[in-house]
């Protein structure tokens, strides 16, 4: 793991068609989730309610597959995130719950494998680099070049990207550092929930999965 992206901020959510008022309303409703974070999202969304994931039918799909499904009645609600929380929040769905309720967040992550950090640390720096001046213009809200070729491929207008990135928070270096810090024992309490509901069997193994020596000499 080379550096936190972002942290969600109600950008993942368990959406619900309208006559579906309440998350206690799910029981024996059928749930589409994708099994990453939207299982852990919909786990702390029902047990704030008093539930369980034996109280609903999960239905594992992928997030692009989620507005069709609801409309053609394969589910009643989903876990969606964005940019897809976005389009189907243009109608017809209710929030229930989302990630700016979880004690844990949601953090989006920029990963690479152990092989890539090894023999690609020069194109890993410079990635780094990009990334980080493109998110800058992104998050300013003013166009840029390239934004109608975002704008395209994501379905969205210009005020539905601004929508999308409000509900993501932006990390500067310090709170980058300050996070990757915290990261190991946020994932370690994350892990023994999902053991416990039984969405993971057991603990990944504990080897070294963060380094911010990229980060630190792509940011220097």
């Amino acid at each position: 793991m080379l550096k936190v992206l972002s942290q969600s901020a109600g950008a993942d959510a368990v959406l619900a068609l309208h006559d579906i008022q309440r998350l206690q309303d799910l029981k024996g409703k059928r749930v589409g989730v994708e099994r990453s974070a939207g299982s852990y999202l919909l786990v702390n969304a029902l047990e704030s309610a008093g539930m369980s994931m034996n109280e609903i039918e999960t239905v594992p799909m992928f997030q692009s597959e989620m507005e069709l499904a609801l409309q053609g009645g394969q589910v009643e609600a989903v876990v969606v995130m964005e940019p897809w929380l976005t389009k189907l929040s243009r109608g017809g769905t209710r929030s229930l719950y989302d990630s700016s309720q979880l004690k844990i967040p949601i953090i989006y992550l920029l990963v690479a494998s152990e092989r890539a950090c090894k023999s690609s640390r020069e194109e890993l720096v410079s990635l780094l680099k990009v990334q980080a001046e493109i998110a800058g213009k992104i998050w300013a809200g003013k166009p840029f070049l390239g934004m109608d070729a975002v704008l395209r491929r994501e379905n969205l207008n210009a005020a539905e990207l601004s929508s999308c990135l409000g509900r993501l928070r932006p990390l500067n270096k310090t709170e980058n550092a300050k996070m990757l810090k915290q990261l190991p024992q946020l994932a370690q309490q994350m892990e023994e929930q999902m053991i416990r509901t039984g969405i993971i069997k057991s603990n990944p193994a504990g080897n070294e999965w963060i380094d911010d020596s990229f980060m630190q000499e792509a940011l220097p």
